[in-house]
């Protein structure tokens, strides 16, 4: 199945922490696609699912004027 998170109106740590509460539901094959305002740390969340067993999958903003972050986890 596909989950959608949207956390554009939190800042760091929320997403973060909510991140590690929703991985925590997924099963395998399941994905759960983020969505992010440009100033939350990517770079955390990489790491958390490095460290679960997860996969991070960036997206690129549709346009120069989109912000917010896309990307997709899921289970090794």
């Amino acid at each position: 199945m596909e989950y959608q998170l949207d956390l554009t109106a939190y800042r760091c740590p929320l997403p973060l922490l909510m991140i590690k509460k929703a991985l925590a539901t997924l099963a395998k094959g399941d994905v759960l696609w983020v969505t992010l305002a440009a100033h939350s740390s990517v770079e955390d969340i990489r790491l958390l699912c490095s460290e679960l067993g997860y996969e991070f999958q960036s997206k690129q903003p549709v346009n120069q004027t989109d912000k917010r972050l896309v990307f997709a986890i899921f289970l090794q």
